[in-house]
């Protein structure tokens, strides 16, 4: 275990190094100022311990895309979507359960105090 890397620069730097190379190779394909500044964020991850570089920074908003266009997410979203339709005509059809109930148990009291007071007016 001669070669051993304890702090984890050796592999941080070849990326900085790699991502630095496909920014320059960007540039020089489509020389853009979004590019140059791709390319500028790269250099700066490279000199800067711990700064992530910008394909890193463009790959993670890559794969936060993809996982949004993901037909999986988009099934999921869509099912929740029918679930949460449900579930609100059900608590709806439920409140209207309820106010109907209430009115009932309003109209029973209402015939029991008129019979009370009929059984005394009567007796």
């Amino acid at each position: 275990m001669n070669h051993v890397d304890p702090s984890g620069h050796l592999v941080e730097t070849i990326v900085d190094i790699g991502s630095v190379g496909y920014s320059i190779y960007a540039f020089a394909k489509d020389p853009s100022w979004e590019n140059a500044g791709w390319l500028a964020l790269d250099v700066g991850g490279a000199i800067v311990p711990f700064v992530p570089s910008g394909t890193t920074i463009k790959g993670g908003g890559a794969a936060v895309k993809a996982i949004k266009n993901s037909k999986l997410v988009v099934k999921i979203t869509d099912y929740a979507s029918i679930v949460k339709k449900k579930v609100g005509a059900v608590i709806s059809f439920g409140k209207k359960q309820f106010a109907n109930l209430k009115k009932a148990v309003r109209q029973y009291i209402l015939i029991i105090l008129f019979w009370i007071i009929l059984e005394r007016e009567v007796l």
